[in-house]
């Protein structure tokens, strides 16, 4: 949860009027992120794609110790759900709005 919610902080449209949303749902969390992907970035290839819409954001990130490395948030997510034995996250990416589900 906590990388999700850094990704959502550090790629969402700054541009776009809106916030940062964690949704609680009875069998799932969504984090939502005005945006969508950033560009160049689909559901095929978000785990070898790399584009940060916010490269100061990301780097002050990591200098504070938030994040190991940039580039990296949606293949540490994807490496403790399956460590954890959980449902792999769902993102939907939508013009205004990116979720990372579960």
């Amino acid at each position: 949860m906590r990388e999700a919610l850094l990704n959502a902080v550090s790629h969402r449209n700054y541009q776009l009027s809106g916030s940062v949303f964690v949704r609680q749902y009875r069998d799932r969390l969504a984090v939502e992120s005005p945006g969508g992907f950033p560009t160049g970035v689909t559901l095929d290839n978000i785990l070898d794609r790399q584009s940060p819409r916010n490269r100061h954001i990301a780097e002050i990130l990591a200098l504070c110790g938030l994040v190991e490395r940039s580039g990296q948030g949606m293949s540490l997510i994807y490496e403790w759900s399956i460590k954890e034995a959980k449902s792999l996250p769902i993102s939907e990416a939508r013009t205004t709005t990116l979720s990372a589900l579960r």
